[in-house]
């Protein structure tokens, strides 16, 4: 009996929406980012923000290594023809709009992964920064 659904339910929007909500409360002071299970979802979001800089996931439409044992008209069967990665860019270009407006995409990019290297490591950030952070990825939470 096989316990992996032959359906493929896409929840990477699920799954950044649950990261940037947790992420958004390292920036009020949360306690947790000193546990080492904190790391996850700062890696994540930092690689997500990596791949929307370089738009890196553009052509990507592989769901992933199990698909590889799937046969191709039942996996094509399964697939939506959304791309993955399309409620997420959308989220993210928003949420740049909403705080960081006349910044180029480059520089607020890396100003949020330098947040999220600064959180990781327990640095306390300038207060208008971790604002903006806070800001950037509850709304990005709730967009996505």
């Amino acid at each position: 009996m096989s316990i992996i659904s032959q359906n493929y339910v896409d929840d990477s929007n699920l799954i950044a929406k649950r990261f940037a909500s947790i992420v958004a409360t390292y920036f009020e002071g949360a306690t947790e980012v000193r546990d080492g299970s904190a790391r996850v979802p700062l890696e994540n979001l930092y690689r997500i923000l990596e791949m929307y800089r370089f738009d890196a996931y553009r052509d990507e439409d592989r769901k992933g290594v199990l698909a590889l044992h799937v046969s191709e008209s039942r996996y094509d069967r399964s697939r939506n023809n959304e791309n993955w990665q399309a409620g997420i860019a959308a989220a993210l270009s928003q949420s740049l709009e909403a705080f960081y407006r006349n910044v180029p995409k480059e520089t607020a990019i890396a100003e949020l992964q330098e947040s999220l290297r600064s959180v990781a490591r327990g640095q306390p950030l300038p207060p208008d920064q971790s604002r903006k952070a806070h800001g950037f990825f509850e709304r990005f939470g709730q967009l996505v």
